[in-house]
């Protein structure tokens, strides 16, 4: 059981990030050509829509996480009944909330100049209408994917997803090129997203020929209570969710325009992609912490695999931000040029955030894996309302600009989930007495990111090389110093040893074999 769980692991983390990779490529190559047809202030309102759109999905209530929780232990001992029970539910929810979406969308529309300060673009209703259009469609067949995820088969749907991204990527780029036309870019968008949900779906029948999702089939009270549950407390921590990651451009958009909106959201585009390539790997590992969860009681060693996710964490994450302190103006300027760059000062605020949000991805982790939304869901509320009320001050008030907005989201993830997060997971999940000691080590490896990053951006502040040279020179101490910075700090740690004697042992075998 623990050999095929280590290799489903292995397999999803090495395609899904495969296929990250692929998909970031792709997307700065449509972003590139976006921004030298349509211009900044389209890009804005892509942005813009994107983030109105994810606030109205506010109504899913965040059950796709709480169902995914749910099917762990009915697949782990092969229940199909259950199973069949818990997705007809999910099917019939997810049907229900994409008329909510819909009806929710609508009402918006009489309200959109109240979103956008210094509008200049036309069909403004019509291109909102294709953005809500593209997101209903969704709900009414993604619930198939839940099931690959919970079997940890996720590296299928995203095979699927990739060639239909391709397919979708190079009409699109076609649509901008040939006819600099954003009402059928987003057509495109919607008949593609509409067929790689049909396809996910062929895929799910096929894979599992027992279940039949649209026959009722009744869910066992206690499964119903615990989602019922759990769905209610990721009610909060969904709300929260959106205030950080969409409230930013919404403010933006109302306070000081579309441009900067689309200007943000290069910096967006390109923290975005580390980002996902590192929730991509701590995510694809949840359905195997759920798992190991139900086989293995023994707290201190559930513990020990908190710590040793940490660690890991800690070392892509330390990397990652001094590569985007030292590349990221650099690379826009290669990329787009110089007016579409922001000041330093901003720079820091995004990489000081992606810091804090990246290692949270620890303890997001181990809750989501535990079932722990319950516990997050009043957290998650006063988060989304510090985020939203120090950024609106900071902006309106004291004309702080992008760097109000960027210093409301750093209030508010210190002030409500760096220590709660991990007192959640320690104390309701592993339920150990080492809260004081985790919260040591979590601090530490924020410490050891930030001197890392203040390390770097003061050595790459004497180089004047330009170009795809002063690029790779630049990433390249980037990786150097942080990387030497990390074994510095962590050689004598005991995950630090863990590691090493299996990278030695790894070694080893592989030599032996050939």
């Amino acid at each position: 059981m623990n050999t095929n769980r280590m290799r489903l692991s292995f397999l999803n983390s090495s395609i899904t990030t495969i296929v990250q990779v692929i998909t970031i490529i792709l997307r700065f190559v449509t972003q590139t050509i976006f921004i030298n047809t349509l211009g900044a202030s389209y890009l804005g309102i892509n942005g813009l829509f994107t983030n109105i759109i994810s606030v109205l999905s506010f109504a899913d209530l965040g059950i796709g996480a709480a169902i995914t929780y749910s099917l762990y232990k009915p697949i782990a001992e092969g229940n199909t009944v259950i199973v069949n029970s818990i997705m007809f539910f999910f099917r019939k929810a997810y049907h229900i909330i994409g008329v909510s979406v819909a009806l929710l969308g609508f009402f918006v529309i009489p309200f959109l100049d109240y979103f956008i300060k210094n509008n200049n673009i036309s069909h403004i209703k019509l291109i909102f209408l294709l953005f809500l259009l593209n997101v209903v469609i969704g709900y009414f067949f993604s619930y198939n994917q839940t099931l690959l995820i919970a079997d940890q088969q996720i590296y299928k749907c995203s095979i699927v997803q990739l060639i239909f991204l391709v397919v979708r990527v190079l009409l699109q780029i076609t649509a901008l090129l040939v006819f600099h036309n954003f009402l059928l870019y987003l057509c495109i968008q919607i008949i593609v997203t509409l067929l790689t949900n049909i396809s996910i779906s062929i895929l799910v029948s096929k894979q599992y020929p027992d279940l039949n999702m649209r026959k009722y089939t009744k869910m066992p009270a206690d499964i119903y209570v615990k989602i019922k549950g759990n769905t209610i407390g990721m009610i909060g921590s969904k709300f929260g969710e959106i205030a950080l990651s969409a409230s930013d451009n919404i403010i933006m958009s109302m306070f000081i325009g579309l441009s900067t909106v689309g200007i943000y959201s290069n910096y967006v585009l390109l923290v975005n992609s580390i980002s996902t390539l590192l929730m991509q790997f701590v995510g694809s590992v949840s359905a195997n912490i759920g798992n190991f969860a139900v086989d293995v009681k023994d707290k201190l060693r559930q513990y020990q695999l908190l710590e040793k996710h940490l660690f890991v964490n800690s070392l892509i994450t330390t990397i990652a931000s001094a590569c985007l302190i030292s590349l990221l103006n650099p690379f826009i300027i290669l990329w787009i040029g110089n007016r579409y760059i922001l000041s330093s000062f901003v720079v820091n605020l995004i990489v000081l955030n992606f810091v804090i949000t990246s290692l949270r991805q620890t303890p997001i982790t181990f809750i989501s894996s535990y079932g722990l939304f319950k516990r997050i869901g009043l957290k998650s509320i006063i988060e989304a309302a510090v985020n939203v009320c120090f950024s609106i001050f900071l902006v309106a008030k004291l004309h702080m600009g992008v760097e109000g907005v960027l210093i409301g989201t750093l209030i508010s993830n210190i002030t409500t989930n760096l220590f709660y997060e991990p007192f959640v997971v320690i104390k309701y999940g592993i339920n150990i007495k080492k809260y004081k000691l985790f919260i040591k080590r979590y601090l530490f490896s924020i410490t050891v990111a930030i001197f890392s990053c203040l390390t770097v951006e003061l050595l790459v502040s004497f180089l004047n090389l330009r170009g795809i040279v002063g690029l790779l020179v630049k990433l390249s101490e980037a990786v150097i110093v942080s990387l030497a910075f990390f074994i510095l700090f962590n050689i004598k740690s005991a995950e630090f040893k863990f590691f090493l004697n299996l990278f030695m042992n790894v070694s080893k075998i592989r030599n032996q074999k050939n």
